[in-house]
């Protein structure tokens, strides 16, 4: 009886697509590997099941992550009258009607009103005043829906672009409004 090298097996297996039985080998007889193209098989895609987990759960925490966390969460405006540079921070609120109006300088005021929730009227509204005796004169009224936009890299001038308004005094107030991490 002719003993065949296992590499010589292993090849007729290849080419003729047969597999060996799975038997114990008798006394005199070759162990038999299983086909190359098996063990590649069942590695491969056992590596491809693992993979795919792995990458599932990285998809699964990313989408969860960018849920909770829509990135800078929130508005910083920054006003410029008469020389001086004041920021504030906007915080959201649930109630549009809330927020009154800030005094910047003697001549403006603005009013900032960031709904998060609930989703379908999520916004970030600006109104900008002049006062005029005792009366808010509307100058210009800004309305933000998401995806809110975002400012280009190393721009200062924030999702709003810098805005310059001008009571009919010829007052100037400058601006702009930019995401801020907490």
């Amino acid at each position: 009886m002719r003993r065949s090298s296992p590499l010589a097996v292993l090849r007729a297996d290849l080419e003729t697509g047969h597999e060996r039985e799975k038997r114990p080998p008798s006394s005199g007889e070759a162990v038999v590997f299983p086909p190359l193209w098996q063990s590649v098989s069942r590695s491969l895609s056992c590596y491809m099941g693992r993979l795919s987990q792995l990458l599932r759960h990285a998809l699964s925490v990313a989408a969860l992550s960018a849920c909770s966390n829509h990135g800078p969460t929130t508005p910083l405006c920054t006003f410029v009258y008469g020389g001086t540079e004041e920021s504030w921070a906007i915080e959201a609120t649930s109630d549009p009607y809330t927020p009154t109006p800030i005094t910047v300088g003697e001549r403006f005021a603005f009013r900032a009103v960031y709904l998060k929730r609930p989703r379908d009227t999520a916004s970030f509204n600006l109104y900008v005043y002049a006062k005029h005796d005792s009366e808010l004169v509307l100058l210009q009224q800004l309305k933000y829906r998401p995806p809110y936009p975002r400012a280009g890299s190393g721009s200062r001038d924030g999702f709003t672009g810098r805005q310059f308004l001008y009571t009919p005094e010829d007052r100037e107030l400058e601006y702009w409004c930019e995401w801020r991490s907490r």
